[in-house]
């Protein structure tokens, strides 16, 4: 069973990279490794990926918009907070909102992806929608001589779980 709602979208996004034209040489630069990594820095190992850019994320469950939805759709959202290299930020975030900020056409997409691609797939996305949370310049670290680029973009899905709890 697959109820993480966080690793289909991450799943689908590399995917994209993957069979985008413009972002292909990218997906083939990481080697096989999905770039995403929950929650710190720590997670992505010891040598900050190098040159490579790369995303950290992090998730929580939020409140169903009033009156809008039955309980057991949910809501969520998503922090990816993308590091590298300036330019790569840039191409990034505009790709990553491009593909995910198309309300519910993205939606239908991931399922699409997800059913196929995902074993024991049991979520079902319903709207997603993406806004960048911050300037680069804001969140740039300087470390010597090196400066680490990166800006965070928030992923807001609604979903619901096909099994869910009691549900019978």
């Amino acid at each position: 069973m697959s109820s993480y709602p966080e690793l289909a979208i991450n799943k689908y996004v590399w995917e994209q990279f993957h069979i985008s034209p413009s972002m292909s040489a990218t997906y083939v630069s990481h080697a096989g490794i999905i770039p995403f990594f929950p929650v710190s820095d720590n997670v992505s190992g010891t040598t900050k990926w190098e040159d490579k850019t790369y995303i950290i994320y992090d998730s929580f469950i939020k409140p169903r918009t009033f009156n809008r939805y039955f309980y057991p759709i949910k809501s969520g959202q998503m922090m990816y907070s993308i590091k590298g290299k300036l330019e790569d930020i840039y191409k990034w975030r505009d790709f990553i909102s491009n593909v995910l900020d198309r309300e519910d056409v993205a939606a239908k997409d991931i399922n699409s992806y997800a059913g196929i691609n995902i074993n024991n797939y049991d979520l079902g996305f319903h709207c997603i929608n993406v806004f960048q949370a911050n300037y680069i310049g804001n969140t740039t670290e300087s470390s010597g001589t090196k400066k680490t680029y990166s800006t965070n973009l928030i992923i807001r899905y609604d979903y619901h779980i096909v099994n869910i709890y009691n549900n019978h």
